[in-house]
C-alpha cells in the first residue's frame, strides 16, 4: 500500500474534505463526526486532544471546518482548548454543556457566535441563544434538528 504525505498534498485534503455538505434527501442537515483516537481508543491526553494530533490530522481538521458553518463541541473541549470567537463570523460554535460550567465571559460566549445546547436546569446568560431540552440532558438528536 502506498503511504499518502497529507502535509505536503494539501490539495488532496481539500478534495476530500474541503467542500460545503449538502442535507441528506430527508432535509436533515448532514452531520460528521471528526476525532483523533489512539490504538487503545483513548481519545485525549490529560485532558486535551491536541497532544494526539498530527500535522496531517491538523490539516484535514482545519480544512472540515473551513466548510462548516456550525461546529457542535462539548463543554469539556471547550474549557480544554480555550475555544475562542471563530475568525469566520459566519461560523457558529454549538457547545453541549449539562453543567454550564464554561466562563460566560470568555471571548467565544462575548462573540456571539456561541449556541448553547444543555437542559432545562442548567443556569446560562439570558444573552445567548440557548436550545434546551426538557429534563436535566442535553438532546443532541432534538439540537441537531434545530441546528438545521
Amino acid at each position: 500500500m502506498q503511504r499518502v504525505d497529507l502535509v505536503n498534498s494539501p490539495g488532496l485534503v481539500e478534495q476530500h474534505y474541503g467542500h460545503r455538505r449538502s442535507r441528506h434527501g430527508s432535509g436533515r442537515l448532514a452531520v460528521e463526526l471528526c476525532m483523533v483516537t489512539s490504538l487503545d481508543g483513548a481519545v485525549a491526553v490529560e485532558g486535551r486532544s491536541g497532544p494526539m494530533s498530527s500535522p496531517a490530522d491538523r490539516l484535514v481538521l482545519a480544512t472540515l471546518r473551513s466548510a462548516a458553518r456550525l461546529v457542535l463541541v462539548g463543554a469539556g473541549t471547550v474549557r480544554a482548548e480555550g475555544y475562542r470567537a471563530p475568525s469566520d463570523p459566519g461560523v457558529r460554535i454549538a457547545v453541549v454543556t449539562r453543567s454550564g460550567d464554561l466562563d460566560w465571559d470568555g471571548e467565544l460566549f462575548a462573540s456571539g457566535a456561541a449556541i448553547i445546547v444543555t437542559g432545562d436546569r442548567t443556569d446560562v446568560p439570558g444573552h445567548l441563544t440557548t436550545l434546551r431540552s426538557t429534563g436535566h440532558e442535553p438532546d443532541l438528536d432534538r439540537a441537531i434538528v434545530q441546528l438545521g
